[in-house]
Formats: C-alpha cells, structure tokens, sequence
C-alpha cells in the first residue's frame, strides 16, 4: 500500500499554475484570455489565511500510517466548550426548575390539606363555643333557681334587723318611685313583723303599690288587711275609698258601697275634700243608695 503524501501548495505555486494556464491559453489561442486578476496586498494575505486554514485541516498520516486531525481551530474549540458548558448548565437548570415544580405541587397540596383541617377546626370551635355557652346559661338560671328557692324555703328576712328601719327602707323605695321594689320590701316587712306598730301602715302602702300596678285584687286585699279594726290613722280615709275603688273595680258593687258606708260613718268628718269628692263619685259609679 502506498503512502499518500500532501504537499502544501504555496502561494507561489498557485501563481505559477495561474500563469502557466495563462501561457497555455495563450499559446493555443483557442479562446480569448479571461480577464486577469489583480492580487492587491489585501486580497493576497486573505487568500494566505484561507491556505493556511486548509493545511490545517488536511489529514496527516502518522507513523503508524493512522490519519489524524491536526490543529483545531482554537476558537471553535472553545466555543464548542462553551456551547457544552452552557448546554450542561441549561440541564442542570432544567432538572431544579422540574425538582421545584413538584416541591411546590407538593407543599400546595399539603396547604390544601391544613387549610381544611384548619375550617373544620374552627367549625368545630364554634360548635363548642356555641354549647359552652348554652351550658353556661343553663348553669346561671339553674343556680339562679336554686337561690331562689333556697329564700323561698327560708322565708323573708329582715333587712336592718329592726322593724323600724325596715320600715324607712320600704318607704324610701316607694318614694323614689321603684314601686316594683317597694312591693317586695312591704311583702317582706309584713310576713318578717307581723305585730309591728308600723304593719297597718306596711299593709297600706303594699296595698297603694299594688293599686298603682291595676292589681285590684291584691290591693282590695291590702287595704282591707291595713283597715282591720278601723283605725284612726291619717291614711285610713283614703284606703277606705280605695278598698271601695277596687272593690267596684272587681265587679263587687255591693262591696264597694259598704266600704264607702264606712267611709262616711267613720273617715268623713275628718277626711280631706278631695278623698271626700272620690268618695262621692265612686257612690255614683257603683250605684249606692242614698
């Protein structure tokens, strides 16, 4: 096998080529000469580079007769590196962008997962809220019950220990118009003392809170309570005529004339005109005789 051998073509031979053609052509006179070329300083040391370019990329055997490529274009070998190296990078980058998709796909589903757990907790907090507090009311009218029953079973006591004072309280309630108020001390008053000087009294002024409330039963029987033995008192007139007032009130007309009979046989002479005046209107309301 015989060994190819390459020869560099040098400048100067491609000139002598060019012009040796030229002789040709012009010794045979078989066509007209093409236009001849002018290799200015420029056009030459291009064609020098592109020569040398082409010696490098000629294949050279070896000693062991194996062709090689010599002297690759340093340029375009780092370039190719380069290409390499960002290709790995854009690889590199491609597999974290793909790992950071499924994390977040991960941790979104896991967020998903709390923020239900998180509502059907609230929902569930709300639910115990609400039945604590239920119980909680339950509890407060419950124990409000039994406190109520407890002073129920016990019975009314006194306020001030004194039936005297009691009485000054129940008194001032009425005055400052906490009727309401003034009733249940008057109810305690007369249950607690009973055989108080000031009962009578106690009577009357429950019998007026319970008139002023259009309680006419409760009242009549107040006033007949604080008028038991027709006592000389200065506010036994007036509940003479209220006794009579809710009396007739309460339909019993007969009543109500034997209250204001009374009246007039024992309150009329000393009353003042305008209990008298109620006293004469009510005769007339519930038809009295005469």
């Amino acid at each position: 096998m015989k060994t190819l051998k390459f020869r560099t073509l040098t400048l100067a031979a491609v000139l002598a080529a060019g012009v040796s053609a030229g002789g040709v052509t012009a010794q045979t006179k078989a066509s007209p000469p093409p236009p001849a070329i002018e290799w200015d300083k420029k056009r030459l040391e291009k064609l020098e580079r592109n020569v040398r370019k082409l010696e490098r990329a000629v294949t050279q055997r070896a000693e062991n007769g194996v062709p090689t490529i010599i002297e690759p274009d340093a340029e375009v070998v780092a370039l190719q590196a380069r290409m390499e190296e960002t290709a790995g990078r854009m690889q590199d980058l491609e597999a974290s962008l793909q790992k950071l998709n499924a994390d977040l796909e991960t941790t979104n589903f896991e967020l998903n997962q709390v923020r239900t757990a998180h509502n059907q907790a609230r929902r569930e907090i709300d639910a115990l809220r609400t039945r604590n507090a239920e119980l909680e009311s339950k509890v407060v009218a419950f124990e409000q019950a039994q406190a109520a029953a407890a002073a129920a079973a016990a019975g009314p006591v006194s306020a001030t220990g004194q039936s005297s004072t009691d009485f000054k309280a129940a008194m001032q309630l009425m005055l400052d118009g906490e009727y309401a108020g003034a009733a249940k001390a008057f109810e305690d008053f007369v249950a607690v003392w009973p055989e108080a000087p000031e009962t009578p009294e106690a009577w009357y002024r429950l019998a007026e809170t319970r008139y002023v409330a259009d309680d006419h039963a409760g009242a009549a029987a107040g006033y007949a309570r604080a008028l038991k033995g027709w006592p000389k008192s200065k506010w036994a007139p007036d509940g003479a005529v209220k006794l009579g007032a809710s009396l007739s009130a309460l339909g019993r007309g007969k009543e109500a004339c034997a209250a204001v009979a009374e009246f007039d046989k024992r309150y009329a002479a000393s009353a003042a005109a305008t209990v008298k005046t109620r006293a004469a209107a009510l005769k007339t309301k519930a038809k009295c005789a005469a």
